[in-house]
């Protein structure tokens, strides 16, 4: 299986566990020069920006923790962009939020964290 397809596989796995949570997908991989965002999703009136991630071993700390700096940087200038093209969306308050898919006693377990990071002007 090639690194796309299980990005794509536990991506999908991510939406179902949003959507069964309440929330409501309206994009997948939105990528621009210098930036993507995994999913987008509307939680009632929050729009969330949602990095997901997945490990297959927890040696090196959690998924979370490998959502850094640089990469929410990435991730809040894909935000923008985003933004910049739907002006109905962009009156909206808006979250990042990370879906970590961390093994569990031979499983892999959501661990979903709100408001992971923020923007900051």
């Amino acid at each position: 299986m090639s690194s796309r397809s299980i990005g794509s596989f536990w991506e999908n796995r991510a939406a179902n566990f949003l959507v069964s949570a309440g929330l409501h997908i309206i994009a997948r991989n939105v990528r621009y020069p210098g930036g993507e965002i995994d999913l987008v999703a509307r939680d009632n009136r929050t729009l969330v920006f949602v990095e997901v991630k997945m490990l297959s071993a927890c040696r090196f700390g959690s998924a979370a923790s490998r959502v850094h700096t640089h990469k929410q940087r990435r991730i809040i200038f894909a935000a923008h962009c985003f933004l910049r093209s739907q002006p109905a969306l962009q009156q909206l308050p808006c979250r990042f939020d990370v879906l970590a898919w961390e093994p569990k006693n031979g499983q892999h377990e959501a661990r979903w964290i709100r408001q992971a990071f923020e923007a900051h002007s």
